[in-house]
């Protein structure tokens, strides 16, 4: 999987081009890595610090942590409607 791909595919650009031949074979440690990584890119767009964000989502604060500070894996579904809303409100004018 190619994570640029995603980021392109939810309009939202990045820096970093990371591939993973085979996501289920990468351990824990590195797919956490990956979905903070992804998650913290996003919220950068927004220019929200992570208390304005996870409040914006309506996501729990702590939690929200845990998946910025990869103590927690972010779920993939997740990532996408996170990444689908910050470009459905930008292109709305609303960030």
């Amino acid at each position: 999987m190619d994570y640029k791909d995603f980021f392109e595919f939810q309009g939202i650009a990045t820096e970093a081009h990371v591939e993973v031949k085979n996501e289920e074979k990468m351990d824990l440690a590195s797919r956490r890595r990956l979905a903070a990584y992804q998650l913290r890119i996003t919220r950068a767009i927004t220019g929200m610090n992570r208390k304005e964000f996870s409040a914006w989502l309506g996501i729990p604060y702590r939690t929200y942590l845990d998946w910025e500070r990869e103590a927690a894996l972010v779920p993939s579904y997740v990532l996408h409607l996170i990444a689908y809303k910050v470009k459905a409100e930008k292109e709305k004018g609303n960030l």
